[in-house]
């Protein structure tokens, strides 16, 4: 989608971009770049008037539907999506992010089928193996699971998620031997991860004790039991002032969230996600390196994710208070430790702000 709108723009003459856009093209070449710099708000704007130009540009309800994605109108973003593969059926991209979508939503069985569709006509992509593993392993099927990461790692070799998504499917297979070499691969490829066994993120020895505590109440059965911690690490003195915001939750497999959309806050590429697995269960994690673009006080509003079980699991909001520059060690985060209940209603709306876009590589 972004490259069809990058060579779209590229036949149109360099003055073009000096002045107000007119064309279609032009007008999604915009929002693709306000995208780019988490502009999402503005990147619809463009998209809106792309499309009003031209009602068939296939590559505008791709961009459009990603937009909707990353701020979590998951069902507008379902909706441009089915309009996008209907005008562009050997378009691989909108058939995998209407899989995102629909896996966020806990509809894996449409999602999976949306994956095989983009794994077909994207065959030598990554990405495609590495969600339609995720959902497999969510489903149960591990040696599905198994042979996509396998084929996503054959594909990108430097693939850190599918290493530590691999290995967590062979610790729940009892393989810890292959367990213990991917855990590793994956640290080795992204230190983000601990490479022990099983592989976590750095945050989990950083945890306090009741946390610590809430974490192995969580896995004392098997069952889900929601939410279990959210957990902020300050920056780093000297560093580049970037969070890291984790949130745990009981669930076996994983699932697709993103933390909502916040100005003055950009979220690094992709979330991480991993499984750790305790004494007598496994809870999942995802972790989000979140970088201030300016000093002052942030807050990341509450958020729902949505348990493929019909489970609502509620986040609740947390507070960043960013130092000037000259005072990087007095900045400070408020997380929010307590877990909320989650309960068995139908999720809202899709319509309340979100950030970058699950599954994207």
């Amino acid at each position: 989608m972004k490259i069809l709108c990058f060579l779209l723009s590229f036949l149109l003459p360099l003055s073009a971009f000096a002045q107000a856009p007119t064309t279609p093209e032009q007008y999604c070449q915009k929002g693709l770049a306000k995208a780019d710099k988490g502009d999402f708000e503005g990147a619809l704007i463009d998209y809106d008037a792309a499309i009003s130009l031209n009602p068939q540009y296939a590559a505008a309800y791709s961009a459009r539907g990603h937009a909707k994605l990353v701020k979590r109108d998951l069902n507008g973003a379902i909706a441009d999506f089915d309009i996008a593969t209907r005008l562009d059926p050997q378009n691989g991209f909108p058939f995998g992010e209407r899989g995102i979508a629909e896996q966020a939503k806990g509809e894996l069985d449409h999602a999976l089928l949306d994956y095989d569709q983009a794994i077909k006509l994207r065959p030598t992509e990554a990405i495609g193996y590495y969600d339609r593993g995720n959902v497999e392993e969510a489903k149960g099927d591990l040696n599905g699971a198994i042979a996509d990461f396998d084929r996503a790692i054959e594909l990108k070799p430097t693939y850190a998620k599918a290493y530590a998504n691999r290995a967590s499917v062979e610790f729940r297979q009892g393989d810890l031997l292959r367990g213990q070499v991917d855990s590793g691969k994956a640290h080795s490829l992204d230190s983000n991860y601990s490479g022990s066994e099983p592989p976590v993120p750095k945050w989990l020895s950083q945890l306090s004790a009741p946390e610590k505590a809430a974490l192995d109440r969580a896995t004392e059965n098997n069952d889900n039991t929601g939410l279990v911690t959210q957990h902020i690490i300050p920056p780093d003195k000297g560093g580049d002032g970037t969070f890291t915001i984790s949130i745990v939750i009981k669930h076996a497999g994983f699932l697709d969230f993103q933390l909502p959309v916040v100005d003055g806050l950009r979220v690094s590429g992709t979330s991480t996600s991993t499984v750790v697995t305790q004494q007598n269960g496994s809870v999942f994690m995802e972790s989000f390196a979140v970088t201030p673009l300016h000093p002052g006080d942030f807050t990341i509003p509450a958020f729902d994710v949505h348990v493929p079980n019909g489970q609502v699991l509620h986040v609740q909001k947390m507070e960043l208070h960013v130092a000037d520059k000259a005072t990087p060690d007095q900045s400070s985060a408020s997380p929010v430790h307590n877990p909320t209940q989650q309960t068995n209603s139908q999720p809202p709306p899709n319509d309340q702000p979100a950030s970058s876009a699950p599954g994207v590589d």
